[in-house]
């Protein structure tokens, strides 16, 4: 019995220890939450408070005036600087004149023609205003001006390319370009040995633009387009530049390029003054032409004579040319009088091809095929 009772005891007391243990520890582990818990509110509230004795720096309104007061202090500074800005820029006066491109117009000419002159400002120059003076002169076809600071004005220039004469409606010689632009009146010693155009009387000049007589006359209006004046001054020099680029050009050297409204195109040659008429068909295609004469004038040759004139102007038979020829003995300059060339700079006179003007005692002659086939 008391054995028993002991057993209860000692069962009793462990219980109660027990409980003591797991409290304690309960206990120790709520105070440490509550610690941490504590210190991490302390912390919380440390930093609101830092934050609000500490206000944000506004960097863009600081930024915004920073860049207003260097403004400011800029154009302050350009200010007072501007009488010596005036100053300096006064003493950039035209010292030299480099000239350039030019072949055929002098370099003072040019220097004349642009207005300016030695000391002149160079800030204060108009470029456009120098360069339509100075391509007013009849040889520059362009100019280029531009202004190198302290002290020199470069010009550079492109020239006019003559490639024919054009006898005009006053008994002058105008040179023409390429392209067909008249540009000049030809002086003394000017492109002797290029060809001459005649038969265009349509008051072509480098002030007046190309017209249509016929729509003159009738008070049509003119327009940009090209006119048939124009279109046949093109032709013509299409047909010169074809004849230089072809074999015929050293045997047939062109002298001048007639054109008549009803008989065509007529080519004279600068070696004896023959003639050559072509048709409008032949002008459409200038290689066949131009290789029709070399027949031409191969069986000439072969027979000992020389060409007066041809007329190759037969449409419906192409193949065929009513000719005239003379023995060899008859030389230009011997029994046969020749036409002297026109003067370049003197007035002169379109007279027309003796083809369209003495009596045709001439053969016709079959130009491909059979050489000794003649009608």
């Amino acid at each position: 019995m008391e054995t028993r009772n002991y057993i209860k005891r000692q069962t009793k007391v462990r219980n109660v220890r027990n409980a003591r243990q797991v409290t304690w520890r309960e206990r120790a582990t709520g105070l440490h939450a509550s610690w941490q818990a504590w210190r991490q509110k302390r912390a919380e509230r440390l930093e609101a408070a830092e934050e609000i004795q500490r206000p944000r720096i506004p960097w863009v309104k600081i930024l915004g005036v920073l860049a207003v007061v260097a403004c400011v202090a800029q154009l302050v500074y350009a200010a007072g600087n501007f009488e010596t800005y005036i100053q300096r820029t006064q003493n950039f006066h035209v010292a030299k004149f480099e000239i350039t491109g030019q072949r055929r117009v002098d370099r003072q000419a040019i220097i004349d023609a642009s207005g300016v002159k030695p000391g002149a400002s160079l800030t204060s120059l108009d470029p456009v205003a120098v360069q339509r003076a100075v391509e007013a002169l009849p040889w520059v076809r362009t100019a280029r001006v531009e202004a190198q600071l302290p002290s020199t004005l470069v010009i550079h220039v492109s020239e006019y390319q003559p490639f024919a004469l054009l006898l005009s409606d006053t008994g002058k010689l105008l040179l023409v370009d390429r392209g067909g632009f008249v540009f000049k009146q030809a002086d003394a010693g000017e492109a002797i040995d290029l060809p001459i155009i005649t038969g265009l009387s349509a008051g072509l000049s480098r002030d007046v633009p190309v017209v249509d007589q016929n729509a003159a006359k009738d008070n049509a209006p003119q327009t940009a387009k090209e006119t048939p004046t124009q279109r046949r001054l093109t032709d013509m020099l299409h047909l010169i530049d074809a004849h230089a680029a072809s074999e015929l050009a050293a045997r047939f050297p062109l002298s001048e390029v007639h054109w008549d409204p009803v008989l065509g195109t007529t080519m004279i040659s600068a070696n004896d003054g023959a003639e050559v008429r072509l048709s409008r068909a032949q002008e459409a295609d200038l290689r066949q032409a131009f290789l029709l004469v070399g027949r031409l004038l191969d069986r000439v040759d072969r027979r000992g004579e020389w060409l007066q004139y041809a007329l190759m102007d037969d449409d419906v038979r192409q193949d065929r040319a009513v000719v005239r020829t003379l023995p060899l003995p008859a030389k230009p300059g011997d029994e046969l009088t020749q036409a002297a060339p026109a003067q370049v700079g003197a007035p002169a006179t379109a007279s027309p091809p003796k083809a369209a003007t003495e009596p045709a005692k001439a053969t016709t002659v079959k130009l491909p095929g059979d050489d000794n086939q003649d009608d």
